[in-house]
């Protein structure tokens, strides 16, 4: 037989057995302080290799402070250690932080990388700010990475989500090879933002280019016919969805009810229901009701009601999307009796929250909101403004 000798582990070896312990996540902490500890009495914690897997073992981990911990007590740090920090404030949620990082990443005389300016587009888009997304597309068109299907693809979905889909096209004309990911974000944008004609033509050059669609296109496709009242087109596509990206989702079946309810075909829609080869959930059911209130078919209102407040009865919402049909149909005994039953449950609508992008940041706000620092200076600009 042969022996087996104890070898010291190597740099390679150490790393390794950290990052295993980040994928074994919050059951391998204790493990991974351990490890940690045993760095520090070899003196391996103070090698950039050795410290960047511990921040990437404590972030897995979702130990926030003990990966600053490791970061703040290196000697040096590169890029790369940066781009792991960054990392993990993003899958941590810590987007507040990521942007004040990239400028101390720069004030320690480092410059962003592909992957760092990989990060950060999308948390624009997080965070709707297109303000810090020009910036970061500048930087990226500087340094060339802008031709990158990964960053511009990042750039078409924040431009769309802020509603600027001129500069997301100008983005998307960018790109050197394109992919299904390229491709989705685009035509996700224009549904977004309800340009049909643009999205289709886009969806068929996409078959033109032999790029495979899947579910995610089909969703897009499906909403732009959603939102242009195009029954028949909407129709055309989710029979083809099966042709591509085999059986639609709950998602898909909700577009598709959705897209009937709107175009005041409300007894295809409640047909389509009945017919669906999973269990109606709430969205569905309340797309349903909102285009019988809209149409005002009381009628079929009533069943679609009933399923929804039998699916999500403790939900408000549901009480006032019924309340809502009745009213416009002039059942005003059935519309304070739905009334009744929200104050009765004690329930309550979640508010609608706006924003406004403001020196790089976007502070969030409701209907009679005074949590800003400046609402009065606030409220009484706006009081000048309609004097």
């Amino acid at each position: 037989m042969q022996s087996c000798s104890y070898t010291e582990p190597n740099l390679v070896s150490w790393s390794a057995v950290i990052a295993g312990f980040a994928c074994a996540a919050l059951g391998a902490i204790n493990e991974g302080k351990e490890i940690h500890a045993h760095s520090i009495s070899t003196g391996l914690n103070s090698i950039p290799f050795v410290c960047n897997a511990l921040i990437e073992m404590y972030f897995g981990c979702h130990d926030f402070m003990s990966a600053e911990l490791v970061f703040h007590i290196m000697v040096e740090s590169d890029v790369v250690t940066w781009n792991g920090l960054i990392a993990g404030c993003m899958e941590n949620e810590h987007y507040e932080l990521v942007l004040d990082m990239v400028n101390e990443l720069q004030s320690a005389g480092l410059k962003p990388d592909i992957y760092t300016t990989g990060m950060i587009i999308p948390l624009c888009s997080r965070l709707l700010s297109l303000g810090q997304g020009k910036q970061a597309h500048s930087y990226a068109i500087r340094h060339g990475f802008d031709t990158d299907v990964r960053i511009g693809a990042t750039l078409v979905d924040v431009y769309a989500k802020c509603g600027a889909i001129r500069p997301a096209v100008i983005s998307f004309g960018r790109i050197l090879w394109h992919n299904l990911v390229s491709f989705n974000s685009l035509l996700s944008g224009y549904a977004m933002n309800g340009l049909q004609t643009e999205g289709l033509q886009l969806f068929q050059q996409m078959l033109e280019d032999e790029i495979i669609p899947d579910s995610i296109t089909f969703l897009s496709v499906l909403s732009l016919c959603d939102h242009a009242g195009s029954v028949e087109d909407g129709l055309r596509y989710f029979s083809l969805m099966e042709d591509y990206a085999g059986r639609p989702t709950l998602k898909h079946y909700t577009c598709m009810v959705d897209l009937f309810s709107r175009a005041g075909k409300l007894d295809e829609a409640f047909i389509f229901v009945q017919n669906l080869p999973v269990e109606p959930d709430g969205v569905v059911w309340g797309a349903l009701l909102s285009g019988c209130a809209v149409h005002c078919d009381v009628r079929l209102g009533e069943t679609a009601a009933d399923r929804l407040i039998e699916v999500e009865g403790d939900d408000a919402g549901a009480y006032v999307l019924a309340a809502k049909m009745f009213g416009g149909a002039g059942r005003l005994e059935d519309f304070a009796r739905m009334r009744r039953n929200i104050g009765d449950m004690r329930m309550w609508k979640r508010p609608g929250w706006s924003w406004i992008e403001e020196k790089g940041r976007a502070p969030v706000f409701r209907v009679n909101d005074s949590s800003h620092v400046r609402a009065r200076e606030i409220y009484a600009a706006v009081g000048n403004l309609n004097s």
